[in-house]
């Protein structure tokens, strides 16, 4: 197996009707075992990009490897190679729901009889082996989600794309949904590639980050990297009595943001924490705080400020 998953170089892509790129110049690499996400506002061209990725779309120029494959010039390894998740998922409707899950585990090669074990498998970790025997057109949306999820990755092929996979999707569910994904890369090694909105959510498994604008990505690495080369504040969040009166010359000093009567925080570069806290607690408000949180910059601030910029 390659040290890397994916590969797209230089990879461009302009729909026939349009006067401008869905995608210009994609340079991103996936390792083995990694889960990146890629971000971005609607028609940043991540949905045209993950088709590319997925062998559904061929760049009008540049090229894609999975696992040191040229894709391009070798279509029938994506299969065996890619399992993928749209943003729309298309179920069988007049089909069971363990015969939707267990029919592509055999499409993707497995037997029949280790495809049915895996989707019960499934079924049961998410807790809805009651729904084994009903038709899929008969089931919620979030449940459909979560069938078309199990479909995805039955069979664990090293590769997998995930497009806004908790749409619908209940909190308990989502919970588990992706403790499974991080099972899955710490466990089987897999690799994701993450596409989500739900940026908060997804700060919890990835690895790395892409952010993509205007059809490029303008931004990638490990979150932690980014925010230092922003220079994201640390913020300082904390609790007082809503009667407390805070003077005029703290306020102007530590640049206190009072966020509702309870709440307020201050911004401040993270090589001055310990300097502000001290003065904070030694000045006449320090008696009358409850608590304090420590909040280092968030992906989704790092998102944020990068589509900012990019404006």
């Amino acid at each position: 197996m390659n040290d890397k998953m994916l590969i797209a170089k230089d990879v461009c892509k302009k729909y026939a009707h349009s006067k401008t790129y869905a995608n210009k110049d994609i340079d991103i690499s996936i390792n083995t075992g990694e889960i990146k996400g890629l971000f971005g506002p609607n028609g940043a061209g991540k949905t045209t990009f993950v088709r590319q990725v997925c062998g559904l779309l061929k760049p009008d120029s540049g090229y894609i490897e999975i696992d040191g494959v040229d894709i391009a010039k070798h279509k029938n390894y994506i299969p065996s190679k890619v399992s993928y998740l749209g943003q729309i998922a298309y179920t069988h409707r007049a089909l069971k729901v363990i015969e939707f899950i267990q029919f592509t585990g055999v499409y993707r090669g497995i037997d029949a009889k280790e495809s049915k074990r895996q989707a019960l498998e499934l079924l049961e970790y998410f807790g809805m082996n009651y729904l084994q025997d009903k038709l899929i057109g008969s089931i919620s949306g979030g449940e459909t989600r979560l069938v078309a999820f199990m479909a995805a990755i039955i069979g664990y092929n090293p590769f997998v794309v995930l497009d806004e996979p908790t749409n619908d999707v209940d909190p308990e569910k989502r919970i588990l949904l992706w403790q499974l994904v991080k099972k899955l890369k710490e466990e089987r090694g897999i690799s994701f590639l993450l596409v989500t909105h739900n940026i908060q959510e997804a700060s919890n498994v990835v690895d790395d980050v892409a952010i993509m604008y205007g059809g490029q990505i303008i931004k990638q690495g490990r979150p932690y990297e980014l925010a230092e080369a922003l220079k994201i504040d640390t913020k300082l969040d904390f609790v007082v009595p809503y009667h407390t009166k805070i003077d005029d010359e703290l306020i102007s000093r530590l640049k206190i943001i009072r966020i509702d009567d309870e709440h307020l925080r201050i911004n401040v570069n993270k090589d001055k924490v310990n300097t502000v806290l001290n003065e904070l607690y030694s000045s006449s408000l320090g008696s009358s705080i409850s608590s304090i949180k420590i909040l280092p910059p968030s992906l989704e601030d790092i998102y944020m400020m990068n589509i900012k910029e990019n404006k």
